[in-house]
């Protein structure tokens, strides 16, 4: 026998021996299907609701009987396989399980048939689909309550009112809307006043999602839940921008203010108004899908003397300073007042006219900025004047000294930043960094002081002097200035608060965490955030050396 047959019948009988073995094995491991861990089922959900078709609006009977039937779709074709349609039962009902649950938003699809000509008006009939977005959560029911009714466009009956509410795992939303079969636009109610004239937009294909906001009406994505709440720094007529946050407007879109909830429109708002907005991040984008915005007060509203500008109510309480047949000035704000215009006695709540209030009294004055002006709504007369008790108010004024009378005849008086204070001695006047008393008679010009005093309608009168030593001196022979609130807004090399805006060199500016002094990138710094600038004024230019940004979480 050979060798080459001598090997294949040693495989031969090796095969036939280990044949069992494999099999055995086989078995153990899953493979004859005794010992097999059953795969889990997928995440589904479910869809159910009521659609109410008006009475109103003769429908076709579908094939099966039905007035019409719902089904989800997917414009995304990421979910392979949808669950059968459901019919609408003789209540409008329906429910639709198995869903595929995703991160992923589908859509309710309404079908019917009008038997009327929506489009002309008049006899014949018009196919209707309509889609409604929602998200299905595993083993979550999202909700859906719909009435469609028939519209009145110039007499002829050829559009469809459609109100929604849903409930599902991304939150509740409501929407009033008006398809028009006419000209093939949508137009939606915001304001709840039952005119559909707010947001009108294309809608060719008449499926209640404006054609001009396919980018993220018909292809939404993933949902991610976004919050911001900060100043208003670009607004278009379907779009607001807060802290660098991109937010999109849809009839979808709750919108109110912070008194009593009450419904407002997004023209209602300006840029520099506080907000609250609330929404979902599109996937692939930088954009939010607004769910909710709401009107907020700003942190320091009801801080008297130096309340953040931009915001539609203004505050100021002072002394009045000025004062015309229809206007009253307050600190740095002149309000307009007219025949709407509340006049009270603060102590009293009397109501008394303009003519009652001297220039130099003490008034408190609201109002609400508009394109005229600031109309005032509300002014409040204090012939105590709540004060320091001297019949002023405090002011704080830093910067170089640039005229002082020091001779000691009892005249003496110190200017800064061209503001002149009488200083009566003796009164604190000390080294900024050691507290150490310092004469008044060392002062020189030049000297870099912070003084503080109080603003009587006929003089000022200093009560505190700060020496600042060489650290904190400017080092350009500007004058000093800063501002804390919010930032209004950054670019690479200018930064905003209080509608200031300081250039930021390259080198030479500290920019830290407010608490903790830790350096920080410029380029790190958000719109939105609370921070204090500080920086030198020389000439026409205002240039930062210090920046310090509040994040308490930080």
């Amino acid at each position: 026998m050979t060798s080459h047959s001598l090997t294949s019948l040693l495989l031969a009988r090796l095969s036939q021996l280990l044949l069992p073995l494999l099999l055995l094995f086989a078995i153990g491991c899953g493979g004859g299907g005794g010992g097999t861990t059953p795969a889990p089922d997928p995440p589904t959900g479910t869809v159910s609701g009521q659609i109410v078709l008006g009475a109103g609006l003769p429908i076709l009977p579908q094939g099966d009987g039905s007035r019409g039937s719902t089904r989800i779709i997917d414009p995304q074709d990421i979910i392979a396989s949808m669950p059968a349609a459901a019919p609408l039962g003789s209540d409008g009902r329906f429910t639709i399980s198995n869903v595929p649950a995703s991160a992923t938003v589908v859509y309710l699809q309404v079908r019917f048939s009008t038997a009327i000509n929506l489009v002309g008006g008049g006899a014949g009939s018009t196919p209707v689909a309509i889609n409604i977005p929602v998200l299905v959560g595993d083993a979550q029911t999202s909700t859906i309550a719909s009435g469609i009714d028939p519209g009145q466009v110039l007499g002829v009956t050829q559009g469809l009112t459609v109100a929604t509410t849903y409930t599902g795992p991304d939150g509740k939303r409501e929407s009033r809307s008006f398809i028009n079969f006419g000209d093939d636009t949508l137009a939606e109610d915001l304001n709840g006043d039952g005119n559909f004239d707010d947001n009108q937009s294309p809608d060719d294909d008449n499926d209640c999602i404006s054609d001009d906001r396919n980018g993220y009406d018909d292809n939404p994505g993933s949902y991610s839940e976004i919050e911001e709440t900060g100043a208003i720094t670009a607004l278009t007529n379907d779009s607001v921008t807060v802290n660098g946050v991109h937010f999109l407007v849809t009839g979808s879109t709750v919108i109110f203010g912070d008194d009593d909830d009450e419904p407002l429109l997004l023209s209602d708002f300006n840029i520099g108004d506080f907000i609250e907005a609330e929404g979902f991040m599109l996937p692939g984008t930088t954009d939010v899908l607004a769910k909710k915005i709401k009107s907020e007060d700003r942190p320091d509203d009801d801080d008297p003397v130096n309340p953040n500008p931009g915001t539609r109510e203004v505050e100021r309480e002072g002394l009045l300073l000025a004062k015309t047949a229809n206007t009253v000035t307050v600190l740095d704000i002149t309000f307009i007042v007219n025949a709407s215009t509340i006049i009270l006695n603060k102590d009293s709540g009397a109501t008394i006219t303009l003519n009652d209030i001297p220039v130099g009294g003490c008034l408190d004055a609201k109002g609400n900025r508009t394109d005229d002006g600031i109309i005032a709504t509300r002014l409040r007369y204090d012939d105590s004047c709540d004060d320091d008790g001297t019949g002023g108010f405090e002011i704080e004024v830093q910067g170089r000294i640039t005229a002082i009378d020091n001779d000691g005849a009892g005249t003496e008086s110190i200017t800064v930043n061209g503001k002149t204070f009488e200083v009566v001695l003796p009164i604190p006047i000390v080294d900024d960094e050691t507290e150490d008393p310092i004469a008044f008679s060392s002062l020189q010009v030049d000297d870099f002081v912070e003084v503080k005093g109080i603003q009587s309608p006929t003089s000022l009168l200093a009560t505190r002097i700060e020496l600042d030593d060489e650290d904190d001196d400017p080092p350009t022979g500007g004058v000093q200035i800063e501002r804390e609130g919010t930032c209004q807004a950054r670019t690479a090399t200018t930064i905003t608060v209080l509608n200031t805006t300081f250039t930021v060199p390259a080198t030479g500016v500290e920019i830290v965490i407010k608490d903790t002094d830790e350096p920080i990138a410029f380029s790190s710094i958000q719109v939105g955030e609370d921070i204090d600038v500080r920086g030198i004024q020389n000439g026409t230019s205002l240039i930062a050396n210090r920046i310090r940004v509040d994040r308490e979480d930080d």
